[in-house]
């Protein structure tokens, strides 16, 4: 399989792999190349025009309050299970808030 090698959120390489464990700094390397940006799990072309701070936290929070409102449920039956993956999904999407 094709793999990146990630350095400081740019590509800087592709190699072939049998598992992307291999190493770390590997994604996978279906799309993209030498030169794309990785940013918050997602790959960019090098000429690609990131979103603004802005539209990634507005994104990002509309998505947390959407998780908020379906994990009512799952605290009503008192599903430990659902509770606690959503916990994490929620403690992911917030670590993807940009600074200014």
């Amino acid at each position: 399989m094709r793999a990146h090698i990630i350095k400081d959120g740019l590509v800087v390489d592709t190699i072939e792999v049998d598992s992307l464990d291999f190493m770390l700094g590997l994604i996978d390397g279906t799309i993209g190349g030498k030169g794309w940006r990785f940013v918050d799990g997602e790959l960019f072309a090098p000429d690609a025009e990131l979103p603004s701070i802005e539209e990634n936290n507005s994104m990002i929070l509309a998505q947390l309050e959407a998780n908020d409102l379906k994990s009512i449920r799952a605290i009503r039956e008192g599903d430990i299970e659902r509770i606690n993956a959503w916990n994490e999904q929620q403690n992911a999407l917030r670590a993807k808030l940009m600074k200014d």
